[in-house]
This record gives structure tokens, C-alpha cells and sequence, in this order.
């Protein structure tokens, strides 16, 4: 499995990923908010091996979710991390 902490998003990051020979990938974005979410889904999308994807962002990142449709994976599972005034809220999703 590789595991990817980022905290912050550059140029160049998310094309580091394209055509790697990986089945599993946890990617926790540790920045407000995935800016370039296209990059991102052509990156994942050139993972061909990929079988389980696990992503924790900040916050909503507009765009992701659908970024992530069509991957031909077996497991996704996506963790939101939301804060709201003096607290803070974890939504998890699981897509089979």
C-alpha cells in the first residue's frame, strides 16, 4: 500500500501519481481544499491497477466526488473532515 500526507497542494503533485503500479492508495489532503480535482482524477484514473482507494480531505472539495466516478476500483471509501465553530464533524462515505 503507499500512503500520501499532503499538506499542501503544488504544481506537479498530483501528475507524480500517474501510471504507478499500485493497488492500494490512502491519500490524506491535510489543505482546505483540493483545488485541482481534474488533475487529480486523471491521475487516478492512469492508476490501472488500483484495486482500494482510501481519501480523507479537510473539507468539501467541490468536484471530488464525481472526479472519482468511473475509477475502476473495488473499494472507495472517503472520509470528510468538516469544521463547524467550536467543533468538528467526520462524514465518512463507503462506495463499493
Amino acid at each position: 500500500m503507499l500512503s500520501i500526507c499532503v499538506s499542501e497542494e503544488i504544481p506537479g503533485m498530483w501528475g507524480a501519481l500517474c501510471g504507478l503500479n499500485i493497488k492500494r492508495l490512502s491519500l490524506q489532503v491535510e489543505f482546505d481544499r483540493v483545488n485541482n480535482v481534474e488533475l487529480l482524477s486523471q491521475s487516478l484514473s492512469s492508476l490501472t491497477q488500483l484495486k482500494t482507494l482510501s481519501i480523507s480531505v479537510q473539507t468539501d472539495s467541490p468536484g471530488l466526488l464525481e472526479a472519482l466516478r468511473g475509477l475502476n476500483i473495488k473499494s472507495l471509501s472517503v472520509h470528510e473532515h468538516v469544521k463547524q465553530r467550536d467543533h468538528v464533524k467526520w462524514h465518512e462515505s463507503e462506495y463499493c
